[in-house]
């Protein structure tokens, strides 16, 4: 065998960040593949950059080199609920595809139904909460990557207008392509939900 194949071994974290990273450039190429080899095309992409070779077998690759690239969802959305709960919707937006499809359940005051484009997200759904709320967070406990889709779990926080205290749990579902979200889902609890925007 080529020594070449030999040179997998431990990385520190300074290197897998700079081998084992896909950039945007790398995300429109992977985004071009079918969707069922994006993930397969993209470990293909880490010894050709690594090495300067392709590997006979994928799985050659080592699991704990692959799993910085597929963690790159999750570390995407976790700073973009940062960004949210520190009111920088700026940052929100950029981790959004402009022609994001989006979801709401509606409940008291809460807006309802679907909205197209990260533009319409901002004006008709993020601007509402200030209007209704002087404290709110959507703060997540937990991130589960399925590839494509990612799920967020957490409490949303807040205080109304007129002082009432909110938590309802909720799980987003969001669907992710080139880096960026393309479509999101607010699965809530109804109840503290509904009672939360009404009570402004």
């Amino acid at each position: 065998m080529d020594e070449g194949y030999d040179r997998f071994g431990s990385y520190s974290r300074v290197e897998v960040e700079r081998f084992f990273h896909l950039d945007d450039e790398d995300r429109r190429l992977v985004a071009r593949r079918r969707d069922y080899n994006r993930r397969g095309f993209a470990v293909q992409m880490v010894p050709v950059r690594h090495l300067g070779m392709f590997l006979p077998d994928p799985l050659d690759v080592p699991l704990e080199l692959v799993e910085p690239m597929s963690e790159q969802n999750v570390s995407t959305m976790r700073n973009t609920y940062e960004a949210f709960n520190r009111a920088d919707i700026p940052a929100v937006l950029e981790a959004f595809d402009p022609q994001i499809e989006w979801h709401e359940p509606g409940g008291g005051s809460a807006p309802q139904g679907d909205y197209h484009g990260a533009e319409s997200v901002a004006n008709d759904v993020f601007s509402t909460i200030p209007e209704h709320f002087d404290e709110f967070e959507a703060r997540p406990d937990g991130f589960i990557d399925g590839s494509e889709h990612l799920v967020v779990v957490g409490v949303f926080h807040g205080k109304s207008k007129a002082g009432h205290r909110m938590q309802a749990r909720y799980a987003h579902v969001w669907k992710m392509r080139d880096g960026k979200a393309i479509s999101f889902n607010n699965h809530v609890e109804a109840a503290p939900w509904a009672e939360g925007w009404s009570a402004s």
